[in-house]
């Protein structure tokens, strides 16, 4: 424990230093966050280098350590530190880039996949499971992607909550600060060296970032804590078992993997992209509430130490009584998220629902166009060809239909109406698809359909481009073969 708090106190020196040297380079070079009156409600530009400053620390104080801590071997740890350094600075440079250019999240995922599979074959991984009964638990092929989604989730979880003045920072520093007392407690001197840098170097960022925060930790900074909380679970988990480590450092980061699943949970159920920013975070309903932003972030320390408490009671091996505080604090930040809307469970099993109709609708729509699709091939006259299409049409739950034909086709234009459809209701949404009809060097004209008061047609334009091309096919057909009758009309 001694080790731990000298290593502390020293990161906190460095953490200090750096984190003024690092403020003075964003504000010069301009590497800074504008405020935008929406979701960026601070009144000035604050320099986004936090991160640069947490990463130097790291990098200076385990220096120091290996040179001057005696019970710290540097060739044994060698592979260790060159995975977990040459992914740190990928985290960094990801984010810092991400902050000055905006990646795109598709982007960013990918690079996170990236960074998670360089760790994942340098060592950092999930091999086994202790399952109960059972004991420990190789769980083979799967060791990948579970690797991959326990790095996404860190990553991302501590990433979204960085909305307020020394919020993320905060999560850090206690997610750390668990991890550290499990290496104390297991007398792992390599992480408790690593696990104490990160400590004092957060404490000394916190000086700085709490409210009215100096300096930010942008992407580069929040996705390199989620990055080095993942890590560390990992490498903790070398002598020990897998699950315990697994679990003490997903409760310790609740706060986050809560507000994360509700996030996304809200986005899919309002049907907008789950990458997509909105002020429904645990923070945000709190400050609508009328909280300051300092007693926002106070708050929600308080739940991150709730929620460390419960990983100390697993560390300790008191499992039934954290269990039981980890059902309660689950439960009681489900009711304040369904009172205050950030969850919304009507809105959710109204698009599970939804979903369940559309699919269901979708498919008995595929299956008339098929069939109509083989019918068209028996129609002999254009009339024929409508009456079919609108049968169809009609299974598909559309409202109304005109087909345009070009004036060389020397072709009347044909309606149809939907049952109940009635084209003057000023009140009732309308939705239209207009596709030209053409084949070979013959323009045909267009077929514009319509529905009234319904969803809009997301999936109708695939079904009725099936219907277009074979539609196109066969009034060729017809429309050549009366070209053909025409002249020997004229001669007869």
């Amino acid at each position: 424990m001694n080790l731990a708090i000298s290593i502390s106190v020293f990161a906190v020196a460095v953490g200090i230093i750096m984190t003024l040297m690092w403020r003075s380079i964003g504000l010069r070079f301009k590497i800074v966050d504008l405020p935008d009156n929406y979701r960026k409600i601070h009144s000035e530009a604050i320099p986004l280098s936090g991160g640069y400053s947490l990463i130097s620390t790291l990098a200076i104080v385990l220096l120091a350590g290996f040179l001057f801590v005696p019970n710290i071997n540097l060739t044994e740890h060698h592979n260790d530190i060159l995975i977990l350094l040459i992914g740190a600075v990928l985290s960094i440079a990801m984010g810092g880039y991400d902050d000055i250019r905006d990646l795109g999240p598709k982007t960013k995922l990918l690079l996170q996949v990236g960074i998670a599979t360089l760790c994942y074959f340098g060592g950092f991984s999930i091999e086994k499971f202790t399952i109960p009964l059972l004991g420990p638990t190789d769980i083979g092929m799967i060791s990948y992607p579970v690797t991959i989604f326990w790095y996404l989730g860190c990553m991302n979880a501590i990433n979204l909550l960085d909305g307020l003045d020394g919020l993320c920072a905060g999560i850090g520093l206690f997610a750390f600060i668990t991890l550290l007392i499990y290496s104390v407690l297991h007398g792992n001197d390599f992480n408790i060296l690593i696990n104490a840098i990160m400590v004092g170097s957060l404490i000394a960022f916190l000086f700085f970032n709490f409210n009215p925060a100096s300096i930010f930790l942008g992407d580069a900074g929040s996705l390199f804590i989620g990055y080095m909380v993942a890590s560390m679970a990992l490498l903790g988990s070398a002598k020990a078992e897998t699950v315990l480590t697994i679990a003490i450092t997903f409760v310790a980061i609740g706060l986050p993997v809560f507000d994360t699943v509700a996030a996304i949970l809200r986005r899919w159920s309002h049907r907008v992209p789950v990458s997509s920013a909105d002020r429904k975070h645990i923070h945000h309903t709190l400050l609508k509430a009328g909280f300051s932003q300092r007693r926002v972030v106070l708050i929600l320390y308080a739940i991150c130490v709730a929620f460390a408490f419960v990983s100390f009671l697993l560390i300790v091996g008191r499992e039934p009584i954290a269990i039981t505080l980890l059902f309660a604090l689950l439960t009681l930040s489900y009711v304040f998220c369904s009172v205050s809307g950030i969850i919304n469970l009507k809105k959710i099993r109204s698009r599970l629902s939804e979903d369940h109709l559309e699919k269901q609708r979708s498919n008995s729509a595929a299956i008339e166009v098929e069939r109509a699709v083989s019918l068209f091939a028996k129609c002999d006259t254009t009339d024929e060809l409508w009456g079919l299409l609108t049968e169809t049409m009609s299974a598909l739950e559309l409202d109304h239909a005109i087909l345009k034909f070009d004036e060389k086709c020397k072709c009347s234009d044909l309606f149809w109406f939907g049952k109940g459809y009635n084209e003057m209701d000023p009140i009732q949404d309308e939705f239209n698809i207009t596709m030209k009809l053409y084949r070979n060097e013959m323009v045909i004209g267009k077929l514009i359909v319509r529905q009234k008061g319904h969803q809009p047609l997301r999936d109708m334009y695939f079904l009725m481009s099936k219907l277009r091309d074979a539609l196109c096919t066969h009034l060729y057909r017809i429309l050549k073969e009366k070209q053909k009758e025409d002249p020997l009309k004229q001669t007869g």
